[in-house]
């Protein structure tokens, strides 16, 4: 165990950056859209606050990989789609029974699909609403600070 006088004392972001670092991981809230806050807090912080930099990059590519997958959800959803028409040839009460479950189906997975990013979004947020810091799982890693 450490001498408490030779432990370096722990630094806490100023509240400015702590604040522009719960925007930018609370911008998930936003789809699509909320991809834009972190990116401009990012690029405008790389100088003078570093650890609002380092958040709100991060925030920018897990708000960038989540539109990535659900993108990638949408495509195979609507390639579905197209292929279900194939059953349409079947019967076209079947092809159609089938065509619009699979696109519920594929509705309500992109719903669950965000819940999750959006919870460990605020999870982020009130993390560094305290200073603390945060890292994305593989993300957080991967992100260095600049």
């Amino acid at each position: 165990m450490q001498d408490p006088q030779t432990t370096p004392p722990v630094m806490v972001p100023p509240a400015s950056e702590r604040i522009m670092a719960v925007l930018s991981h609370l911008s998930i809230l936003v789809p699509h859209l909320g991809i834009i806050l972190p990116l401009i807090l990012w690029l405008a912080n790389l100088k003078n606050a570093p650890y609002a930099a380092y958040q709100s990059k991060q925030a920018f590519v897990f708000h960038l990989a989540d539109i990535i997958i659900t993108w990638i959800i949408i495509s195979i959803a609507v390639l579905m789609g197209f292929l279900s028409f194939g059953a349409l040839a079947g019967g076209f009460t079947e092809g159609l029974v089938t065509l619009g479950v699979g696109f519920l189906g594929i509705i309500l997975g992109l719903y669950v699909l965000h819940i999750g990013p959006i919870i460990y979004g605020i999870i982020a947020a009130v993390h560094v609403s305290s200073g603390r810091d945060f890292r994305y799982w593989l993300i957080g890693e991967w992100v260095q600070p600049d």
